[in-house]
């Protein structure tokens, strides 16, 4: 989040992102409060880009609700990072889905 705030690393979204976003922060074992919850979605959408994304084509049997992210990442031309490749195993990477600590490692060289 460091380099989304300071610019090194631009986010985007779509409006299903977003509410997989609020689902995920309501989540009753993370413990985060409402007013907190709310002002982290409106934060993301100031910093963030959003995008319509274009359907890829490739299918998410295993968890559809990912797909959104990949085809948001493709229709941007951006890097999907996420800390969950085992349901990105199926789909063309070409660097494009990659793991918080890959990407620092590849992007981020001193």
């Amino acid at each position: 989040m460091n380099l989304v705030l300071d610019g090194s690393v631009q986010l985007c979204y779509c409006p299903e992102i977003m509410d997989e976003y609020e689902r995920v922060l309501a989540y009753e074992k993370l413990n985060i409060d409402q007013e907190t919850q709310k002002e982290v979605i409106e934060d993301l959408k100031k910093i963030g880009e959003s995008v319509v994304p274009v359907d890829s084509n490739v299918e998410f049997g295993n968890d559809p609700s990912d797909k959104v992210f990949y085809d948001t990442a493709i229709t941007r031309d951006a890097i999907l990072i996420t800390g969950n490749m085992k349901h990105f195993t199926h789909v063309p990477h070409s660097g494009r889905v990659m793991t918080p600590a890959e990407f620092l490692q590849v992007h981020l060289k001193p």
